[in-house]
């Protein structure tokens, strides 16, 4: 069977969301949405994911860490070497040495978490409001999952595997998904 992105997922399950407030967390996820049409025109962009070690939910019979994404964040001054503000406040955080998104996976954060309601006040979301290295000499709890990078650019069947549905059909979007590598090893 193959992913279709104009069906929708449906979930069965409401997700909790991470509280409010400042947790510690780590990196789990680096994910290249390679380009996507944003109001300022089209943007090569990162999605990361951090998983928090002291907030958890029950899933399938196992307590499980919460995670909390950051916003969609312009990734072409990164490859340039010019890093900028957004990008830059989340790698520093987790390395300031980073040369790579691999440089940045499971490294540990301090996150400050804020809540903002849809426009019509039905939902409430969590969202990451800043990220700053950990204080020297404190401990953050190893992830309760295989952290990996999906790049967009050098896709592997083993990491395109990882995404779900909904991140697929998002990856999938990309103004430059046709003729890509990606394209070529997922054979749409």
């Amino acid at each position: 069977m193959s992913f279709n992105p104009q069906e929708k997922t449906v979930s069965t399950k409401d997700f909790k969301i991470p509280d409010e407030g400042m947790t510690l967390a780590r990196c789990a996820r680096v994910i290249e949405m390679g380009t996507q049409e944003t109001s300022y025109g089209d943007k090569k962009q990162v999605v990361i994911w951090y998983s928090l070690p002291f907030q958890t939910e029950e899933f399938d019979g196992e307590e499980k860490q919460l995670f909390i994404r950051s916003k969609p964040m312009k990734i072409s001054s990164w490859r340039d070497g010019t890093r900028k503000a957004g990008l830059l406040d989340h790698t520093d955080a987790l390395n300031k040495d980073a040369t790579s998104f691999d440089d940045i996976l499971n490294k540990p954060c301090m996150l400050n978490i804020i809540h903002n309601k849809s426009v019509d006040g039905e939902k409430v979301y969590a969202n990451i409001a800043s990220i700053t290295p950990v204080m020297a000499g404190q401990d953050v709890p190893e992830l309760d999952t295989e952290p990996y990078y999906f790049d967009f650019y050098n896709p592997t069947e083993e990491t395109w595997g990882y995404l779900s549905d909904y991140v697929k059909g998002k990856v999938q979007e990309a103004k430059d998904f046709p003729g890509s590598a990606l394209e070529a090893l997922v054979g749409n």
